[in-house]
């Protein structure tokens, strides 16, 4: 590897290596992705979702809550094409 070759290696690294920090940054700053978080995950703000989250609850627990639900509930949609479509609209933006 000539020291040209490899300088040219290297900037093309550093240039790739800003370009994902500058999307990034776009990505937090458009926030419709944590809009999104928030709202899917509010449920663990309170009740047996925050105790899940914090790493409190007891098997006997989340068993004893499935069992006084008396039904199963569908699970919503994660919207992944919705999060994609965000995503590559902000990636592929000029």
């Amino acid at each position: 590897l000539t020291v040209a070759c490899a300088l040219a290696l290297w900037f093309a690294g550093m240039d790739a290596f800003a370009l994902g920090l500058k999307k990034a940054d776009q990505l937090l700053r458009d926030g419709r992705l944590e809009q999104f978080m928030e709202k899917r995950y509010r449920s663990y703000q309170t009740g047996i979702g925050k105790k899940i989250e914090e790493g409190s609850l007891t098997l006997e627990e989340a068993a004893a809550h499935a069992f006084a639900l008396n039904t199963v509930q569908e699970t919503a949609s994660g919207r992944q094409e919705y999060l994609e479509s965000i995503v590559n609209d902000i990636l592929f933006r000029s």
